[in-house]
């Protein structure tokens, strides 16, 4: 997902540090909320986005990460083999999504700065917070932020160009709702969402006919499956929602590209799945 759902997923990390009573918990909130005058509450951030994508390509890091000591004076040590490697592979390969951190972490991080690497501490408290509140099994990596998950090596990146071209032919719309969301300046934001997702746990393609384009709000939906994709009609299908009725502006799914049935019949499975489970529970 873009900022938006960033922010969101930030968010209910502060409000998990809150309910927590350990002294690293405490760390981050007085970090956040800058009690320290430590300016450095960008740096929390930055870390926390960081640690989550990192945590999510790791799942051996984020086991040894939940053995260590919640410690606020030595959250994680950097010199340990078993996070160094990969973590010195992860900002190699992601060195520009990351740039930002980079920026603020020292070389021995894997950053630039000479200059004292301010956010050294800020960010060994996300990462191994992160491995405490972020949710790595199958049963909860929907949770994570969809461009964070774990896919298959060389087989991931949800800004490819064939989705942006896709963009570009429903005019950045929602295919459900048909809103967008304007940045100024003549630009638009919408998301990517793949029917079969490309988690460990769905083991879905980088495929165009695997793609549907959503606002953040349909994306997170269609996320937890509580779409079904029905019947064509024209250039559309029409759509079923678990838990409301939908309106005239929602029951439809446009759909000007070619998507695979496979995909859409996938949907319809684990939308079956998840209601027979909810109606067990009710």
């Amino acid at each position: 997902m873009g900022r938006i759902a960033e922010n969101i997923e930030y968010k209910r990390f502060l409000d998990w540090c809150k309910k927590n009573k350990n002294d690293l918990a405490n760390r981050a909130s007085e970090i956040a909320e800058n009690r320290d005058n430590s300016n450095r509450t960008g740096h929390l951030y930055r870390g926390y986005l960081a640690a989550v994508h990192f945590l999510s390509e790791y799942p051996s890091v984020h086991e040894w990460l939940k053995k260590q000591r919640l410690s606020s004076r030595q959250p994680v040590n950097v010199n340990e083999m078993t996070f160094s490697k990969p973590w010195s592979e992860f900002m190699r390969r992601e060195s520009k999504k990351h740039a930002v951190l980079r920026n603020i972490l020292p070389k021995q991080y894997g950053g630039e700065t000479t200059s004292g690497g301010g956010g050294a501490y800020p960010f060994k408290v996300a990462l191994r917070l992160a491995a405490e509140f972020v949710p790595l099994s199958d049963e909860g990596e929907a949770s994570l932020p969809a461009k964070y998950r774990m896919v298959r090596k060389k087989e991931f990146d949800r800004d490819y160009p064939e989705v942006n071209r896709l963009k570009k032919r429903y005019g950045f719309r929602c295919q459900v709702c048909q809103n967008t969301i304007s940045l100024g300046g003549g630009k638009f934001y919408s998301e990517a969402h793949h029917l079969r997702p490309l988690g460990r746990q769905h083991k879905g393609p980088a495929d165009i006919a695997n793609v549907v384009i959503l606002c953040p709000q349909h994306h997170a939906e269609f996320d937890f499956f509580l779409f079904a994709i029905l019947d064509y009609k024209g250039k559309s299908r029409r759509l079923e929602h678990m838990l409301r009725d939908l309106g005239t502006h929602e029951n439809r799914l446009l759909t000007n590209h070619k998507i695979g049935p496979e995909f859409v019949d996938y949907v319809t499975e684990q939308y079956l799945t998840r209601y027979d489970r909810l109606e067990g529970e009710a």
